[in-house]
């Protein structure tokens, strides 16, 4: 059969400009599960300072980025939603993510003010992708509590608070766990993947993992391992990410999420 869409979060630095992409280039999408249609490539926000988060979605906006990729635990959102308020809601697509909760009584109240909090802290009525950011220690031990945090995110999808909703580092049990209570598929499924991952991946034990039910788009993010463009041995060269990638192919020389 065809093979699912890899997709490649890009992070870049504020003090080398990214290469430039067309203005608003939304040719250059993956249709999820639910007809949204969500740009090939995203500029990453994490293990940026608020002010560094902010002057990097800026510039990434300036050149025609249109794919920004946040997160609750990233600590940087007010200053992304700053960056944001300067252009058109429409104009962007915006990923962001909550935390994983490991208790079942829980999990869907602490969630919900997550998900509360990820929107006041942007300054938005809506995202475009929910995630939930990682599956819990201890994975399936914590599966009421994973699907008590899927029901809260589906809940937030039926209040058009997030026009797609998805998970990060996902494997095969978790994805099965959500699915046992799910009324909503999961549209994504970002993971961590990049040339030369091999078969000792950190969120599966097999590569085949990326294709796990070819309904989830597999979004990959460090796809050149350390956050810029590196050599065989892992060392930097370059932050200037590509523009597209290909069905099924690695292809990217930024990344991180």
């Amino acid at each position: 059969g065809k093979p699912p869409m890899l997709l490649f979060s890009c992070a870049v630095s504020s003090a080398q400009a990214p290469a430039s992409v067309p203005p608003n280039d939304w040719a250059h999408t993956v249709k999820l599960n639910n007809g949204v249609a969500m740009p090939l490539i995203s500029l990453g926000t994490w293990q940026y300072s608020p002010a560094v988060a902010e002057s990097t979605v800026r510039l990434g906006l300036s050149l025609g980025y249109n794919h920004i990729d946040a997160a609750l635990d990233y600590k940087n959102q007010r200053s992304v939603g700053k960056a944001l308020a300067e252009h058109d809601r429409a104009s962007y697509f915006l990923t962001t993510k909550v935390p994983s909760r490991t208790s079942a009584s829980s999990a869907f109240a602490d969630t919900s003010k997550d998900l509360a909090a990820d929107l006041e802290q942007l300054g938005l009525s809506y995202v475009d992708l929910m995630l939930v950011h990682f599956p819990p220690v201890g994975n399936t031990l914590h599966c009421a509590a994973m699907q008590e945090q899927w029901r809260a995110l589906e809940t937030f999808y039926r209040a058009k608070k997030a026009r797609a909703i998805g998970v990060s580092n996902y494997c095969q049990s978790s994805l099965r766990c959500i699915a046992r209570a799910a009324n909503v598929t999961p549209a994504v499924n970002q993971i961590k993947y990049h040339i030369g991952v091999g078969l000792a991946w950190s969120a599966c034990s097999r590569r085949r993992c990326v294709f796990v039910t070819l309904e989830h788009s597999s979004q990959a993010w460090g796809p050149t391992r350390s956050g810029c463009a590196a050599t065989a041995t892992g060392s930097a060269s370059s932050r200037r990410p590509t523009r597209r990638s290909e069905t099924g192919q690695a292809s990217s020389s930024a990344a991180r999420s």
